[in-house]
């Protein structure tokens, strides 16, 4: 079975999120990774690919390595 990485970027040295990264098999879907030390100013709007559609952590599966943005 072909494993893939999915990456989590927080953008952002302030905030951190546990796992930064998972393997996954081909066509499986991924857990939400935990968010920490979110600063009371920001609001966390969820998790979006690289060409800015969200991530549906129910539903989406991973066919490919990706990275995740938090926005």
């Amino acid at each position: 079975m072909q494993q893939y990485t999915a990456t989590f970027d927080t953008g952002s040295a302030l905030i951190s999120v546990i796992p930064t990264e998972c393997t996954v098999n081909y066509g499986s879907l991924i857990e939400a990774p935990e968010l920490q030390n979110i600063p009371e100013n920001v609001t966390f709007l969820g998790w979006f690919k690289e060409n800015g559609t969200s991530w549906d952590f129910a539903a989406d599966k991973v066919y490919a390595n990706l990275t995740l943005y938090a926005h």
